[in-house]
């Protein structure tokens, strides 16, 4: 079998089956297998032992799966977003920039009718830029490139900081952020920017869905060895028939071209990838007509 099997997947393939043979469960991995062409071919392979209770397992039931085609739309894919990375965000920034100061009345005070047009522009720039922002992140969890810089450190600063960041966006909607419950010695081994990145998901979240005039809670409290970060709205809720897709990539309640909240339906997403890479975890509880808490765990930091 490894006469058919790539060189370069030959480690990884023997590692498995090692695995494989120790344990009985299911086993699924990708490599490439050439054809009598001299091409290679992607296999998505599952691989389960036959286990004899004495000998152990002794034979190995397999069944590959031809995905070469799946492997070039991804290909393809990848391909795509970095265009998207190098010839649109550039420009994309730069043109921001430019009505930002228009805006601010650096080329002189404008009429009202045309201030209101640059606003308009100004945040579709905003739009497209969290946009491909957000599609750069979910290319880089997919393959496995987002770089982590864990750092054991105080939490309670980087929520605080969170809250302030975020305020202003919180305005737009008339909506208040508000710190309900902190552990000010709290310590976790987390990547600052990437928490940040998560608290501002699940902040914008709850602001666009809050009745105006609302408040968000964010509360910090202790969970056996982990401490558990809750974001609590008073909005709607979500539907139940929405739950099992809540952290799918570009999952939306109201996916329709008429639906009042914007966003991308990737933020949950990414934040569920990052909270899982600093080995913690994410969840929500909702009620509808009530409002909705998103919460992640992440375990406490301690010196040995």
């Amino acid at each position: 079998m490894f006469d058919l099997i790539h060189p370069d997947d030959q480690e990884e393939v023997r590692r498995i089956l090692h695995q494989a043979a120790a344990s009985h469960g299911l086993s699924t991995f990708s490599c490439r297998a050439s054809t009598s062409s001299g091409e290679f071919l992607w296999l998505e392979t599952s691989l389960r032992g036959l286990h004899d209770p004495v000998a152990g397992p002794r034979q190995f039931v397999a069944i590959a799966r031809d995905v070469t085609e799946r492997k070039e739309v991804e290909r393809l894919k990848s391909e795509f977003v970095s265009t998207v990375s190098h010839e649109l965000r550039t420009p994309l920034t730069s043109i921001r920039g430019s009505l930002g100061l228009i805006a601010g009345g650096v080329g002189g005070e404008l009429p009202a009718q045309v201030k209101a047009l640059v606003d308009i522009a100004n945040k579709n720039c905003d739009r497209l830029i969290t946009l491909i922002n957000d599609l750069l992140d979910m290319e880089k969890i997919e393959s496995g490139k987002m770089a982590f810089d864990l750092k054991p450190q105080a939490l309670l600063p980087i929520i605080e900081q969170a809250l302030e960041g975020n305020r202003a966006y919180g305005e737009q909607f008339s909506v208040t952020f508000r710190l309900v419950a902190a552990l000010p010695e709290v310590r976790v081994n987390v990547d600052r920017d990437r928490l940040l990145q998560v608290m501002s998901n699940l902040l914008s979240n709850a602001a666009k869905f809050s009745p105006p005039g609302g408040s968000v809670e964010v509360s910090l409290t202790r969970q056996g060895a982990a401490v558990r970060v809750a974001v609590a709205d008073h909005g709607e809720g979500i539907p139940a028939a929405f739950n099992d897709r809540i952290f799918e990539k570009f999952s939306q309640a109201d996916s329709s071209d008429t639906r009042k909240k914007g966003g991308t339906g990737l933020g949950l997403s990414i934040s569920k990838a990052i909270v899982e890479r600093m080995g913690g975890h994410i969840g929500f509880d909702s009620e509808v007509g009530l409002g909705t808490t998103f919460h992640f765990v992440l375990p406490e930091w301690g010196e040995a």
